[in-house]
């Protein structure tokens, strides 16, 4: 998938869709949980990719149900890590499909992915990934804010960013 990154982006987005198509195949929720949920969430980024380049809503939605799949497996209670990894992902799928259709839904969707990943990326624990999250965080208050409640989710997104510059300090 980081190959796709180097050349020809959508050719190899679509190759490692259907290699991971192909390993769903043999990895089924029901004979292999973890290794279902890795490949879906791999499936989703793939798909995340792709939507750079071609058919936006399309792949953003693809990107979102496989992200959904593989949270039936990565809990919050099973795989914490996995769990805010792929809600992160999430989180960025629905802000990419708020560019081009129903911008407050997918922005709401986002923030409640981003807030959930917060409950295991804490800045005590995870300070970097924590700061990350809040950035993004801070993008989906201010992409909502356009379309509705403008100073509430101005002062959300803003207090986002405060929160990732507790951490992204000059020092």
């Amino acid at each position: 998938n980081s190959w796709a990154d180097v050349t020809n982006k959508e050719t190899n987005c679509k190759a490692a869709i259907n290699a991971y198509n192909r390993a769903l195949e043999v990895y089924t929720v029901e004979k292999y949980p973890i290794d279902y949920a890795l490949v879906q969430n791999n499936l989703g980024a793939a798909y995340s990719k792709l939507a750079t380049v071609r058919d936006k809503e399309t792949n953003c939605k693809n990107a979102i149900d496989a992200y959904k799949k593989a949270l039936e497996i990565r809990t919050i209670e099973f795989e914490p890590i996995n769990y805010a990894e792929t809600q992160n992902n999430l989180g960025t799928a629905y802000s990419s499909l708020a560019d081009v259709t129903d911008k407050q839904e997918n922005c709401e969707n986002a923030i409640d992915a981003y807030k959930k990943t917060l409950e295991v990326f804490t800045v005590e624990k995870y300070p970097i990934d924590y700061a990350l999250v809040q950035i993004n965080l801070g993008a989906a208050y201010s992409r909502l804010a356009d379309v509705t409640d403008k100073q509430e989710n101005c002062e959300n997104a803003i207090n986002a960013y405060k929160e990732a510059l507790e951490v992204f300090t000059v020092e």
